[in-house]
């Protein structure tokens, strides 16, 4: 999965820091790579298929992720602190 050359994949520990991120359950992660590459062939693509939760990842631990989500999208106040478990990760790509 991802093996497009336009994707870039990020290891647990390379997830970049401070910038915004897309988290989506795994049951979403084929149809988003589909989408992506429907996009990259220039056909109409929704790139943000199923539920996703815009997050910032603020730090990374050899167990767990700590993540800033924001449930409400339209300002940066409403931030909490979230950690996702190491476990948990599947997969990380820039697209």
């Amino acid at each position: 999965m991802f093996e497009h050359p336009n994707f870039d994949q990020f290891l647990f520990d390379d997830i970049p820091l401070n910038q915004d991120l897309i988290l989506m359950d795994e049951i979403w992660m084929r149809t988003y790579e589909q989408e992506w590459l429907k996009h990259y062939h220039g056909e109409d693509a929704d790139l943000y298929p199923g539920y996703v939760s815009h997050v910032a990842a603020r730090s990374v631990n050899d167990s767990w992720l700590e993540l800033s989500w924001y449930p409400n999208t339209f300002d940066r106040f409403h931030e909490i602190s979230v950690f996702l478990p190491k476990m948990a990760f599947v997969a990380c790509v820039g697209s």
